[in-house]
């Protein structure tokens, strides 16, 4: 008579269980950086960024126009869309994120432009000119270079 009791109690228990929803899991949220922080972050994203291209870029087969051209679709623009997106994810002060963000889009756009025809990479400096100097005078001196 105990055993069934503790097994109806036991059985009890598990099913109350069983019922409850499970706890929500908790969103990491990324916490609201001062300007200066969000600067450094962003400057210390877009140099590692950049490194890792370089790095990369060296070991690369660029000795035809189609290998090169892979280069630019596969390798360098992934890279450059990576940077923007990591810089995205940072929070900042709104206003910082108001002017930063139709820099991000520009960019975006124009590595859509590149993708399309990579041998336009050719001429990457003229196209981010205007986003280069957008960024450098929000401080993000190594994303706007």
């Amino acid at each position: 008579m105990v055993g069934a009791v503790l097994t109806a109690v036991l059985c009890t228990g598990a099913l109350a269980g069983c019922s409850q929803e499970p706890e929500p899991i908790p969103v990491k949220e990324t916490p609201q950086l001062s300007r200066e922080q969000f600067v450094t972050r962003a400057n210390e994203i877009c140099r590692r960024g950049t490194r890792d291209l370089d790095r990369r870029g060296r070991d690369l087969d660029t000795a035809t126009p189609a290998k090169a051209r892979r280069v630019v679709t596969k390798v360098i623009v992934p890279g450059l869309r990576d940077q923007a997106a990591d810089v995205r994810e940072l929070k900042g002060p709104a206003r910082l994120e108001r002017q930063l963000e139709p820099l991000l889009e520009e960019t975006d756009r124009i590595l859509d432009f590149i993708s399309e025809d990579p041998t336009r990479y050719a001429e990457v400096d003229l196209l981010f000119a205007d986003v280069d100097k957008g960024l450098t005078a929000l401080g993000l001196t190594e994303c706007g270079s």
